[in-house]
C-alpha cells in the first residue's frame, strides 16, 4: 500500500515540476508585455521613438563591452534640450557552458558637445562588477582619486594619470553634492562626447524610468554644459 502511494506521490512530482516551469514562463511573458507597453507609453509621453531592438555601437565602453551575445532591448532615443539621449536594457553573457551567467542592466547614453578622456565614477551601491574589468580600468587608464567632502563615501573615481586636473575642474563642490543627493544608485562612464549611465537590473516600473529621466534632465541642465568647457 505505502509503495503504490510513493509510486503515486512520484508519478506527480514531474507533473508539479512541468506546472510550475510553464506558469513562470506564461507569467514572464505577461510581465515582459506589460513592460513593453510602459515603455513605449513613456516614450510616447516625452516624444521619443520606442524600438524593441537595437545596435550595441561600437563606443570604446567598457561596461557594453563585457562578455559575449551582447545586445540592446527596448531602445528609446529622443532629444532632450538639443542633446540626443537614449535609455536601453543591455544583456550579455559572461564565460560559457555550466560557467556562463547572464549579465542585464539599464542604460542611459547622452551624448554631448565634449571630447572627454575615459574615466569611471563608480557607484558603491551597484552590485554588478566583473573583477577583471575595474581592475583592467585601474592598471590601463588610470587611478583612484578621492575628492573632498563625503564624495568617496558613495562613489569611487578613476582617471587617467595626466587627466586629474579637468576632472577636479568638473567636480565641483555644486556637482559633487548633486551627485550624492541624485545619483548614488547609479554608475557614470566618460568616454569621447559621451555620458554613459548605469544601474543594476532592469527597470521595471515607470516610477523608476521617470527617476532616471529626471536624473538625465537635471544633468543635462547643471552638468553637461560643464563637459563641454573642459
Amino acid at each position: 500500500m505505502m509503495c503504490m502511494e510513493t509510486n503515486i506521490i512520484g508519478g506527480f512530482v514531474p507533473i508539479f515540476v512541468f506546472i510550475l516551469i510553464l506558469s513562470s514562463i506564461v507569467l514572464g511573458i505577461v510581465l515582459n508585455i506589460r513592460r513593453k507597453k510602459m515603455l513605449k507609453k513613456f516614450a510616447l509621453e516625452h516624444g521619443y521613438n520606442y524600438l524593441s531592438y537595437g545596435n550595441i555601437e561600437s563606443i570604446p565602453s567598457l561596461y557594453l563591452d563585457v562578455g559575449h551575445s551582447r545586445e540592446a532591448k527596448h531602445v528609446i532615443t529622443g532629444d532632450l534640450e538639443s542633446n540626443l539621449i537614449k535609455f536601453f536594457d543591455f544583456h550579455s553573457i559572461i564565460g560559457y557552458g555550466k560557467h556562463k551567467r547572464r549579465v542585464s542592466f539599464s542604460v542611459c547614453e547622452i551624448d554631448t558637445r565634449s571630447n572627454l578622456r575615459r574615466f569611471l565614477l563608480l557607484s558603491k551601491k551597484m552590485r554588478f562588477a566583473p573583477g577583471n574589468m575595474y581592475e583592467g580600468f585601474k592598471n590601463g587608464f588610470g587611478r583612484e582619486i578621492k575628492l573632498e567632502g563625503d564624495f568617496h563615501k558613495y562613489f569611487k573615481l578613476y582617471v587617467p594619470e595626466d587627466y586629474e586636473i579637468e576632472v577636479f575642474q568638473i567636480f565641483t563642490p555644486d556637482i559633487m553634492a548633486t551627485f550624492i543627493d541624485n545619483a548614488r544608485d547609479f554608475t557614470f562612464e566618460f568616454v569621447d562626447n559621451k555620458v554613459l549611465i548605469y544601474r543594476t537590473g532592469l527597470v521595471h516600473s515607470r516610477e523608476k524610468l521617470e527617476k532616471t529621466h529626471n536624473l538625465v534632465s537635471l544633468l543635462n541642465k547643471n552638468f553637461i554644459p560643464k563637459l563641454s568647457r573642459i
